[in-house]
């Protein structure tokens, strides 16, 4: 499936019978449009393990009576956190000392391909829409690659031109709608979203420049990086178009205005033991850290916005710390240190400090490692090769063994509670040894098929061992140092192939499990109880106290049992999901604070363990763990000697440096004589040529005050005769305006006189024609009286 850029969209391809593709709108979960892709395959095709982790829900209701709970931290361990259930207990998350730590599940991929070749021409690799177009979904895999459009409702197939047959294995989008894909014969192609192929580069690798498949695709800034199939990562940088470059084969392309290329600019190497595909490549939000995950379960991670990014300094490191990839075949712990050690698949032997989630010591072997056990004061190790079993001391950075015992192929070894004792098994046999003197001290025989699970009881008198065969059988050990070893009980089913078994503290009861999906309680050599679960269980652990019980599954889940036993016929537990296949060891820290699993999935699950009825013993970490550890004579030896030397050279250097520092003393003084003299010769200088630049100021000062007084009278005498100038024009002035305020008044007089004249001329002119006028209306009255 995959997401649009704006995660509105989303595109899915079912597999077999159908493979349609569906493109979804996220928000309203309604399908917009499906198309079928490809026609009935017959052979199912056995697709390869996504390399992401997946998160698991629990689902097994637990009664809130339960009394015994416990909580995980995912301490070393290769999966993501599981999520937990709102009616369980236990949590799987990050503890809070380890920093930047991601772990991660990253399942085994083979690099050869790992599907049926009947349906090598239909695998799927990779779907994905443009993030230019929320409508254009893209579909890649073995010679698969096909480009669909919503239109009208439908998704269509767009014609593409004719496109060689390739197994493409990658692929990613450009911000120009271009696609990038890798493919397994090692050739870079990049083409537009019409399916015209722009450029093909041939991704070659190492000094031999071997061309290598490309399994992993990411763009960043103007580069873009490639992983390879042989734990090797190259980065190319986008340029413009070089006609003199060999790696881009489609000249054509320059006549069509394809003016840029990618060009490789460096390759990394990452050590990961072992050859290993890079299947994933990501970048973080801001843009300065790069992580590649790869198919042997390891993390690496660089800094990319580093000036030195690109210098041939600049390297690929682990992220966190190394993983086993492949099965754990066995788990362990001890008293004295918070110690755990693993062996698996990969041949290594790994020790890991539990409350510092660290891994302190990795070993990698020859042979093939089955078992291991830590002895209780954490300073040695047992463990079972497919040629011996060797007896191996814990130095601090190292595994060193001191001795071997010729048992072949063990699959199962244990240290004795007190560690006193040992016992490994070989084939149908168990064989006890003394820790110390390294004497067999007894065999035990009565098993008929191999033995799958060896318990030594709490204060070590007896042993509990289980095998294919269908049999427990409990073991005294009480005569051991007379070399008397006797069986206590026996139980044996031949229907059931157990797979462990353990005791109870008083080891008067005896539990089983195997492959007919119960859990067995044996007392008196009578199964008493036996309850039903709906998996086969495939390990045991009780705890210290005695009070609480772990089961792990096939499918990975861990279960805490309901203990004591009840009588009803079906197992109550609860789950916890953790491991994604069978679980193949587990077991609890001496202070029952811890429960840790292995699985066949190659991860590591620590837990934590409440128990809510009893009060588990609160030990201080100063009373009860240890710091020392085990130093070899000759390293002791090649210390002393090389203290001594050191010591040699420090005095030594010690002389020399005083004898230096005598003579840098000598040079300096001398030194400082010369630039003092120096110093009081520039001092005279500059008193000499003080001296004359104050006379030359002070002359130069009486100048300047001699032209300023000139100046002043100056100034003084040119004021004055403007004062005068001024005064003389102010008079006569002012003698004019009183002229004209003279005349203006004489002429005020006469116009006054005038306008008296006037009004008077005109009262009388007014009089004379009123007079008039009224006659004349009078006159005019008579005359219309008399009419």
């Amino acid at each position: 499936m995959g997401f649009s850029l704006d995660a509105k969209m989303i595109a899915t391809l079912t597999g077999n019978p159908d493979w349609t593709v569906y493109l979804w709108i996220w928000d309203k979960a309604k399908v917009v449009a499906s198309v079928k892709a490809f026609s009935n395959i017959s052979t199912p095709i056995k697709m390869k393990k996504d390399s992401a982790n997946t998160s698991f829900q629990y689902s097994q209701n637990i009664d809130s009576s339960e009394s015994k709970t416990f909580s995980g931290i995912n301490a070393h361990s290769m999966s993501t956190v599981s999520k937990q259930n709102a009616s369980s207990s236990l949590s799987v998350n990050n503890n809070s000392q380890i920093d930047n730590k991601t772990q991660l599940n990253i399942n085994n991929i083979d690099v050869k391909h790992d599907y049926s070749i009947s349906a090598l021409n239909s695998q799927i690799k990779e779907i994905s829409i443009n993030p230019s177009d929320q409508f254009q979904v893209l579909i890649i895999g073995n010679q698969v690659f096909r480009i669909y459009k919503y239109l009208e409702g439908t998704l269509k197939q767009v014609p593409l031109p004719k496109i060689e047959n390739k197994n493409y294995l990658c692929h990613v989008w450009t911000s120009q709608s271009q696609i990038i894909t890798g493919t397994n014969d090692g050739h870079i192609l990049i083409f537009d979203n019409n399916g015209d192929l722009k450029q093909d580069i041939v991704n070659v690798v190492g000094p031999d420049n071997n061309t290598r498949g490309i399994s992993s695709l990411m763009l960043f800034k103007n580069s873009l990086m490639a992983g390879c199939n042989n734990s090797t990562i190259v980065l190319y940088e986008k340029k413009t178009f070089d006609s003199d470059n060999e790696n881009v084969k489609n000249k054509k392309s320059s006549q069509n205005n394809y003016m840029e290329f990618y060009e490789k600019v460096k390759e990394f190497s990452l050590n990961t033991e072992i050859p290993a595909c890079v299947i994933n490549l990501t970048i973080n939000p801001s843009g300065d850290t790069i992580v590649c995950a790869t198919s042997n379960n390891q993390i690496f991670s660089v800094i990319s916005i580093n000036s030195e990014f690109k210098s041939d300094e600049t390297r690929f490191e682990l992220l966190s710390q190394p993983f086993h990839y492949g099965k754990i075949y066995s788990l362990d712990t001890c008293i004295r240190k918070p110690l755990i050690v693993t062996c698996g698949s990969d041949k290594s032997i790994r020790i890991w400090n539990y409350l510092e989630n660290t891994n302190e010591i990795t070993k990698f072997f020859n042979d093939d490692v089955y078992s291991v056990s830590l002895h209780p004061s954490g300073l040695n190790i047992l463990a079972g090769f497919s040629d011996k079993l060797r007896l191996m001391n814990i130095l601090i950075d190292d595994l060193k063994p001191y001795k071997e015992f010729n048992i072949r192929g063990c699959k199962e070894c244990k240290f004795s509670n007190g560690g006193q004792y040992f016992a490994a098994a070989y084939r149908n046999c168990v064989h006890i040894f003394s820790t110390w003197s390294f004497e067999n001290l007894c065999s035990l025989k009565g098993h008929s098929s191999r033995i799958q699970s060896i318990y030594w009881s709490l204060d070590d008198n007896y042993i509990i061992t289980s095998g294919i065969d269908g049999a427990v059988y409990q073991w005294s050990l009480k005569d051991i140092i007379r070399g008397e070893c006797k069986k206590e009980s026996e139980s044996f089913l031949k229907s059931c192939m157990y797979s462990s078994a353990v005791c109870s503290g008083d080891a008067k009861k005896n539990y089983a499990v195997g492959s007919d999906k119960t859990i067995k309680e044996i007392q008196d050599s009578q199964i008493t109880k036996e309850l039903t679960s709906d998996v086969v269980l495939t390990k045991m652990a009780i705890s210290n106290s005695g009070s609480m019980l772990f089961v792990g599954t096939i499918t990975g889940a861990i279960r805490v049992v309901k203990f004591p036993l009840m009588e009803e016929k079906v197992c109550e537990y609860q789950e916890h999901k953790a491991h994604s296949d069978s679980v193949t060891a587990i077991c609890t820290s001496a202070d029952d604070k811890y429960l840790f699993s292995a699985g066949m999935d190659g991860t590591i699950y620590m837990y934590k363990i409440y128990d809510k009825e009893t009060k588990v013993t609160q030990r201080k970490k100063e009373e009860i763990l240890s710091d020392e550890i085990l130093v070899s004579r000759t390293d002791a030896e090649e210390q002393v000697i090389m203290l001594s030397d050191l010591r040699k050279k420090v005095e030594d250097l010690k002389m020399e440096n005083d004898y230096q520092l005598r003579l840098k003393d000598m040079n300096c003084n001398e030194k400082i004589k010369e630039v003092t003299g120096k110093l009081l010769q520039e001092i005279d200088s500059l008193k000499m040529a003080t001296a004359l630049i104050k006379s030359e100021k002070e002359k130069e000062e009486n100048m300047f005050a001699e032209d300023m007084n000139q100046e002043k009278l100056k100034h003084l005498n040119e004021i004055n005769d403007l004062e005068n100038i001024h005064k003389e024009k102010i008079v006569t002035e002012f003698e004019k305006y009183k002229a004209l305020e003279t005349k203006t008044s004489e002429l005020q007089e006469s116009w006054k006189n005038q306008i008296l004249t006037l009004n008077l001329e005109k009262e009388t002119t007014l009089k004379e024609l009123t007079s008039q006028y009224d006659l004349k209306l009078k006159t005019k009255q008579d005359e219309i009286l008399k009419i």
